[in-house]
This record gives structure tokens, C-alpha cells and sequence, in this order.
């Protein structure tokens, strides 16, 4: 990570590693692969305490070879690990579908709970796309999080983890690419993947999802 002041110069105030700039990585005692990926940033930011205003980090955590996870992080504002945070500021989430050997986080939303965003949120909602098993078959993958701890929400899914397929007509893929949240329900947007007829076709998808995490599957309300 890279933080600059207005003027383009790095920020003295933030980095692990040197002046401006911040390392984090996933690294699992025995593997055979290090390579971490970032997709989404956002800022827990709380303009009554200032104080536990977080960065929260979401991409995808290379566990050994072929075999990714979810990877998300907290860090303080000046780039440290918040070792408050899940298992010392990170957190890696395993979907496995069908013992699928890739799940990369694509992007994240806070949950408030009253849905008043000045509120302070409760939970951190990561989607992404979990492939099935050795096949070229994915589908949306999501993940809620306690914001305090980084545990896996238990009333959340099975176990803090859902995978949604929509199958359409016919084994295809789904993948998450952006989600807006609100007290109750989740939407996440999507790219569909599938074999027709008249050859390979790719369709926009939006996902509505509810607090038991079941589907709206006759349109929206």
C-alpha cells in the first residue's frame, strides 16, 4: 500500500516498510506459494471517535500451490496490523465447493445495523468467486465478518459463508464483481458466464440476498 498527502509527496504518518508505505501479506507456515492479490480497500471511519477508525483490506491469499483463499485485513491508519483483528490482523476464508481449489475476493461493503450509515457498522461483507472443484465452473461467493473481532458471523449462511450458483439454463459461471449493502439484504452485482445455442454468452446479473440469506427469486421487492 501507498499513501501520499495532497501533494504527492509520502505521507510520514503511514507505512511498515518504509515512508508512505505499507506490506501485508498472508504467509502460511509450510506453503509453497506466496502471492497475495488486492481487489477492494475501504475505510472504517467514525467521525465521533476518530480513534478506531480502521483500513480494511479484501483480496485473494495464495494458501500453497493452486489453492487460494479470501484473504482480508485490518490495519491502523498508520499501516499497522491491527492485531485485534481476527488471527493477528488477518483473516483467510476457505469456500472449497466441491473441494474447488480457487476462492479470490472481489469486493466488500460495511453492514450497519439500523441502515444509518453514520451509524456504526457491525459487520464487513466480502463477495467474490469460488471455482467448483477442478472444473471451469464458479459461482458468488460471500463471506460476513464481525467487524469487532474479524470471526466468521455464525447466523450468516453455514458457518459465516454462502455460495450462491444461479445456473441458468445449464452449468456456467458466475462472477461477483461489486455489492451494496443495507440492514437486511445484500446486493451483489455479478458477470454470468454460460454456453448457448448460439455460442459462448455473458450476462449482467444482480443478486438479492436477505438476512437468512435467501434468494428474492421472483424479481426484486
Amino acid at each position: 500500500m501507498l499513501r501520499l498527502l495532497v501533494d504527492g509527496e509520502p505521507d510520514i504518518n503511514f507505512g511498515n516498510v518504509d515512508i508512505g508505505r505499507a506490506r501485508v501479506h498472508f504467509d502460511v507456515t509450510g506453503q509453497t506459494c506466496a502471492d497475495d492479490e488486492l481487489s477492494a480497500i475501504a475505510l472504517h471511519h467514525s467521525p465521533t471517535f476518530p480513534a478506531t477508525d480502521r483500513i480494511l483490506l479484501a483480496g485473494s491469499a495464495c494458501r500453497f500451490d493452486g489453492n487460494i483463499d479470501f484473504g482480508i485485513a485490518r490495519l491502523f491508519v498508520d499501516g499497522t496490523l491491527d492485531t485485534t483483528f481476527a488471527e493477528a490482523g488477518r483473516r483467510m476464508v476457505a469456500f472449497d465447493v466441491n473441494d474447488g481449489p480457487s476462492d479470490r475476493a472481489a469486493a466488500m461493503a460495511f453492514q450497519h445495523p439500523s441502515g444509518f450509515q453514520l451509524a456504526s457498522p457491525s459487520h464487513v461483507v466480502v463477495v467474490g468467486t469460488a471455482r467448483r472443484s477442478a472444473l471451469a465452473n464458479h459461482d458468488v461467493a460471500i463471506t460476513r465478518l464481525v467487524l469487532s473481532d474479524g470471526s466468521l458471523d455464525p447466523t450468516f449462511g453455514t458457518g459465516g459463508k454462502w455460495v450462491v450458483a444461479l445456473e441458468l439454463g445449464g452449468p456456467n459461471s458466475e462472477f461477483a464483481k461489486g455489492l451494496v449493502t443495507d440492514a437486511t439484504r445484500l446486493t451483489v452485482a455479478a458477470t454470468i458466464s454460460r454456453t448457448t445455442n448460439l455460442g459462448a454468452d455473458r450476462d449482467v446479473a444482480a443478486i438479492r440476498l436477505i438476512a437468512d440469506v435467501s434468494l428474492f427469486r421472483n424479481g426484486f421487492e
